[in-house]
């Protein structure tokens, strides 16, 4: 059932207002999906709906005030970053691919999330095949593709159906923080990228290093500055999963995401969702699995203090629309001189 049918029936509306919420609500969502309404404002006019058809309704709602505050503000400032917003149509054949590929459908809770590395996407990824499966188990190590659901993989009819009714969700973390967490990751902890990614990096942005041959370099010593001076020379949808823009992961600014939540707060945050969409499954957000050590704040502010400051500024403009579009402070305003 969609979400705002959901909300009158649970909330036992008079019969008169459910059918002006549903009359009201479908005609906001051909307007939305026209491109002739933006998602805030179908948010806001929904959301005003229900609370005056409801002024006399006990029953609590989804998400408690705080949360649907928070996640109000979340909303304005996303909006406000997007301008406007930009129909799936619009996407290219590869960005509506990446897309659909970070797009993880749960049918038992009617929800989809979308995945961004290096923020819980495994934890999230697990606790998906557990209210999947109804297991409370916390499953073993495995493949992070392993029994999930893209909306990629579902029948064009299907999908477009999941996209319009089920509860879409996002988790984020501040740029910088998500790059040091790729960066300490994958570069001091995985050799298969020592070779895919590390040697070419050092060709390319260490001094006197780029006519040597890559069977002379290890790459398994890739700086955070030349980490990031990769970045600023590569093209962003060659970019790696792992430090893409979520811009280009998720596509914000086209699809409605319903709840924002951000890694900063993950726990909680993550609670809530589950609380609202899965209370009786028993189903928890996991704590941080034992091999992920991130970096304290004292490690992240030296880290960004051994990039140079022109290159910092280059890799923060390239994920400009991230800061902007989830309000988060630029590293070169607070930690360089």
């Amino acid at each position: 059932m969609p979400l705002h049918l959901r909300l009158c029936t649970e909330r036992r509306l008079p019969r008169l207002a459910i059918i002006a919420a549903v009359i009201l609500v479908t005609c906001l969502e051909q307007l939305y999906f026209l491109g002739m309404l933006t998602f805030g404002e179908r948010v806001e006019v929904t959301e005003t709906l229900l609370v005056h058809a409801s002024a006399d309704v006990q029953r609590p709602a989804l998400f408690p005030k705080e949360i649907l505050a928070t996640q109000r503000e979340r909303n304005n400032t996303l909006r406000k970053a997007c301008g406007f917003q930009k129909p799936l149509t619009r996407l290219t054949i590869l960005e509506r691919h990446t897309l659909y590929q970070h797009l993880v459908v749960e049918h038992k809770t009617r929800m989809v999330y979308c995945y961004v590395p290096k923020v819980a996407c495994t934890n999230w990824k697990d606790t998906i095949r557990r209210l999947q499966s109804s297991s409370l188990e916390q499953p073993q190590w495995q493949n992070h593709n392993d029994g999930l659901i893209r909306l990629s993989s579902l029948p064009i009819d299907e999908a477009t159906h999941v996209l319009r009714t089920y509860f879409k969700f996002i988790f984020v973390r501040s740029p910088i923080s998500r790059m040091i967490s790729a960066f300490r990751d994958k570069f001091r902890n995985e050799p298969y990228m020592f070779k895919r990614y590390g040697v070419g990096i050092i060709q390319q942005c260490r001094e006197g290093y780029k006519n040597r041959s890559a069977s002379s370099i290890a790459g398994d010593d890739v700086t955070f500055n030349e980490f990031l001076c990769y970045l600023s020379k590569s093209d962003v949808k060659d970019y790696n999963e792992h430090w893409m823009p979520v811009q280009q992961l998720c596509q914000p600014c086209s699809i409605n995401y319903d709840y924002i939540g951000k890694y900063e707060n993950i726990h909680p945050e993550a609670m809530a969702v589950l609380d609202a969409f899965a209370p009786a499954s028993g189903v928890t957000f996991p704590p941080r699995q034992s091999k992920y050590r991130p970096a304290k704040q004292a490690e992240e502010q030296r880290l960004v203090k051994t990039a140079t400051p022109e290159t910092l500024r280059k890799v923060e403009n390239i994920f400009h629309e991230d800061y902007a579009l989830f309000n988060y402070f630029k590293a070169s305003r607070h930690m360089l001189p």
